[in-house]
């Protein structure tokens, strides 16, 4: 056994809706993040790079990797820091950031927390912007039912 390195899950984390919510997949997924934190012994969050081969060698099916990310994305368990691309020979890998540990030296930001299931990323937001955003786009609603013949 190589190491003593382990990511501290609390009970209020692993009983959240937002775990609740996780596929097959999306576990795995959260693993492989886990597992490249611990191979850099947990200094490097918010710049985690794992491709899609990391994932598929992993045991995670190519075509299931990025609904999977989505979802992890949309519960708040994980933030895609760097939106990374693929070319033929040359591209960026995606940066990852697990939102219930800490991250360059500041304390865990826990977005999961604020997850309620059923409804759209922007309504779980608790902040002034995600409200502002729900209210805008149900007057955008109202206007083209207004105008609609």
């Amino acid at each position: 056994m190589k190491g003593n390195n382990y990511v501290r899950h609390r009970l209020c984390l692993i009983e959240s809706a937002a775990m609740a919510q996780l596929t097959l997949a999306a576990h795995r997924v959260l693993q492989r993040l886990e597992i490249e934190l611990l191979r850099h012994a947990g200094k490097n969050n918010g710049a985690l790079i794992v491709t899609y081969n990391d994932f598929v060698a992993f045991g995670v099916r190519r075509m299931s990797v990025a609904p999977a990310i989505r979802l992890l994305v949309k519960v708040g368990l994980v933030i895609i820091t760097d939106r990374g691309w693929r070319a033929a020979e040359h591209g960026r890998p995606a940066k990852y950031r697990l939102t219930y540990l800490p991250a360059y030296g500041k304390p865990r930001t826990d977005e999961w927390e604020t997850y309620v299931p059923n409804r759209p990323r922007s309504q779980n937001s608790e902040s002034p912007c995600g409200s502002e955003s729900a209210t805008t786009e149900n007057k955008i609603q109202e206007r083209k039912r207004y105008y609609t013949v």
